[in-house]
Formats: structure tokens, sequence, C-alpha cells
């Protein structure tokens, strides 16, 4: 392993485990080696992707912004979609949180996503976008469509495990509705799967 591999496993576990201080030291030097090979764009966009919502927790909004710019315009549409998770925990993380625009960037990514037929990131977004819909009262119906929506991609990327958790999403959905002996069938699904 080279010194720099080294370093970024260092790195790694310091934003991942470390406490408040340790993340934040870790962001600067994460920046310092991106500062280092600013000829390797997949790299830079690499390590960008790794720090965003770190820079995002601790309020760096000017280094955060330029990883937003750089991986959004990125030619990888994974890191585009990367760029506008990122985006959409900022507005969540916002009080109150911007309902609209969480709603926007996720039907973005969830239209990215399918643009490049990536099956498991359409239902990662989809599953977004459902759970935001639940706090909506006037958009139960969208999300038990969502749902119904992030199960299909859920299946066709063979992930058992969302299939499960948007099918008890659905037979929960579906009890609030009325219809209870659907939602008995779906809470059953759910239980099996899981």
């Amino acid at each position: 392993m080279t010194n720099r591999q080294q370093k970024l496993v260092e790195l790694r576990e310091k934003l991942y485990t470390g406490d408040a201080m340790r993340r934040n030291i870790a962001c600067n030097e994460m920046w310092a080696l991106i500062n280092e090979i600013p000829d390797k764009p997949s790299q830079v966009e690499l390590l960008m992707s790794e720090i965003m919502d770190v820079l995002a927790d601790f309020g760096r909004n000017e280094d955060w912004q330029r990883c937003y710019d750089t991986l959004y315009a990125s030619k990888d549409y994974r890191l585009r979609i990367r760029a506008l998770v990122s985006k959409a925990w900022k507005y969540k993380k916002a009080s109150p949180a911007d309902v609209m625009c969480l709603q926007e960037v996720y039907e973005e990514a969830i239209r990215i996503s399918k643009e490049h037929d990536d099956n498991e990131r359409t239902a990662e977004c989809s599953m977004m976008l459902a759970k935001l819909w639940l706090t909506m009262a006037d958009k139960r119906k969208d999300a038990l469509d969502m749902f119904g929506q992030c199960k299909t991609f859920a299946q066709r990327s063979h992930n058992h495990s969302m299939e499960a958790v948007t099918t008890y999403y659905m037979g929960v959905l579906l009890h609030e509705m009325g219809y209870e002996k659907s939602s008995l069938e779906m809470l059953r699904t759910a239980l099996e799967m899981a």
C-alpha cells in the first residue's frame, strides 16, 4: 500500500468514526490531498464525494458548494446523483426543511438514474421521495404510488431488503386508507421477506 493509500484509509476512518474535531481535521486534510492532484479530475471528484456530507454537517458552505458544483458537472451520472443527494441532505437540515426544493431534487435524481437505466439508484431516490411524501397529508396517495415504483426498481436490481421495506410502507399506507385486506397481505409479505 502506498503512502497516499494509507493516508486515505486513515482519513476515511477519521471522517466516519471520529468526533467532530477529528472529522473537521480530516476534511482539511482531504482538501490538501485534493489540491495536490488537480490534474486528476476523477480522483478529485471521488474525494469530494466522500467529504460532502461532513462539510454540510459542519456548515462549511463554501467548501460544500465547491464539491457540489464539481460533482454536479461531472460526466459520471452517479456523481451527479451523489451531489443531488447531498443537496437534499442540506435542505433536510434546514429549519424548517424546504419540502418543495427537496421534492425537486429527488425528482431530478430519479430522472437522471432512469435515463441511465440504474435501477438501484432509481429505487433509492424513489424511496427518499416517497418518505418525504409520507410527511405530507395531501401526498399520501402519491407516496403509495412512489413506493410501488420503488418496489419495482428494487425488484429489478435484486435489492430484497429495500423491496421488503417498500412492501411494509405500502401495507401501512393501505391500512391508513382503509384497505384492511390488502394491507394485511402486504404486511404479511413484508414480514416473510424480512
